[in-house]
């Protein structure tokens, strides 16, 4: 018997899996999704968002525990809410400056002419 934990994470799992498979068999059968185009932004800085969120929420967490005067995070959600509004605005800023720079010049690979004899 598995955890019940583990049951419903893997129920989840499925259930979106499932979702996704639902959306390319509807872009398969010409069905145009575009509310799957709302959160490119999103998509578009998803590696600075990856690389820059730990630090921040590290940081944003140690700088509470510090002001605690028991050591202890705050119970409530607010800074977990103010730690993910700081990573995106941050990650967004950054990824014009990191990211966008080598996107822009990099040039698509050219397919080699054929040898005329």
């Amino acid at each position: 018997m598995l955890p019940s934990g583990l049951c419903r994470g893997l129920a989840v799992g499925c259930g979106f899996a499932g979702l996704l498979a639902g959306c390319f068999e509807l872009e398969r059968r010409g069905y145009r999704l575009r509310w799957l185009e709302r959160p490119k932004p999103l998509g578009d800085m998803s590696y600075t968002l990856y690389v820059v969120h730990l630090p921040v929420l590290v940081l944003l967490s140690g700088w509470l525990m510090t002001r605690s005067s028991s050591g202890l995070l705050p119970r409530h959600f607010g800074w977990v809410f103010a730690g993910m509004g700081l990573s995106l605005v941050l990650a967004y800023a950054l990824h014009f400056v990191v990211e966008r720079p080598f996107l822009s010049t990099a040039r698509p690979l050219r397919k080699a002419a054929p040898d005329a004899r």
